[in-house]
């Protein structure tokens, strides 16, 4: 499979075989107006995530924020903090368990590069309704570090499910290291590969029909490395609740309904 670069592509892939490869000019904010400076401010939030609690024992280290936005016509804004939950049957390590994250930045939830990320993203996405009112997307900015003494686990849990309707797996920057191939399962089976090096490169995945894991990174050229991920859990698509609109910093409105992005 080849990347993608309209939304049309990548609702088709979705819909064909459960997953789309979005190539980084798809997402990039620039197209939507966004400013340098916003980018580098944006993807310099990863570098003051604090380190994620759950994720002992192993040596492995994981960065980690995590919070839930609703997406409103009168722009975005953070939900009320609350635990990230995930059953037995899709995480065989932290299912169960009520795992506190520290929360987004309020400046991370502002940006209008995340406005820009989103509203691409949810013209991807197949089923959606004509007209929709809100939408509340989990997000997470994790960063997975690795050393000559560890490996980087970026999913510690192994081949997994998240337990979401959709979800997008945006990569942002990498350090210093080597590995880190995205995988998509289905019943057991690799059904495709890939290594995500470009920032806003994206692999949006059905998760009710596939299964995917990301294999560890190693240091290279250094005694340490990390990669950089934005993870976004889109709900079921029977309960969506998107904005027609959403407004970053910059006011810069878009519709669900009117545009086609590259279609």
């Amino acid at each position: 499979m080849t990347r993608v670069n309209s939304s049309a592509s990548a609702k088709r892939d979705l819909e064909a075989f459960g997953y789309a490869h979005l190539a980084p000019e798809l997402l990039d904010p620039s197209r939507s107006g966004c400013t340098e400076r916003s980018v580098e401010e944006f993807v310099g939030s990863w570098n003051a995530l604090p380190r994620d609690p759950y994720l002992t024992g192993s040596g492995a280290s994981r960065l980690r924020r995590y919070g839930r936005i609703a997406v409103l016509e009168e722009g975005i804004e953070s939900l009320p903090p609350a635990p990230f939950v995930q059953s037995n049957e899709v995480n065989p390590i932290f299912g169960g368990i009520q795992r506190q994250f520290a929360p987004l930045d309020p400046a991370v939830v502002a940006s209008p590069v995340l406005s820009s990320l989103i509203r691409v993203l949810c013209h991807c996405l197949p089923d959606l309704p004509d007209r929709i009112e809100r939408m509340d997307v989990g997000i997470h900015q994790i960063r997975v570090q690795a050393s000559v003494a560890a490996d980087g686990l970026p999913t510690p849990e192994g081949i997994h499910q998240d337990g979401h309707r959709f979800v997008a797996q945006v990569f942002i920057l990498r350090n210093a290291v080597d590995g880190g191939r995205s995988s998509f399962y289905d019943s057991g089976t690799a059904v495709y590969e890939t290594y995500l090096t470009q920032p806003f490169e994206c692999l949006l995945v059905d998760d009710r029909r596939l299964h995917h894991g990301v294999s560890a990174i190693k240091p290279a050229g250094a005694s340490e490395g990390w990669r950089d991920m934005l993870l976004l859990d889109f709900p079921e698509v029977p309960s969506l609740e998107a904005a027609t609109s959403v407004r970053g910093d910059e006011h810069a409105a878009w519709s669900l309904v009117s545009e086609t992005l590259g279609s």
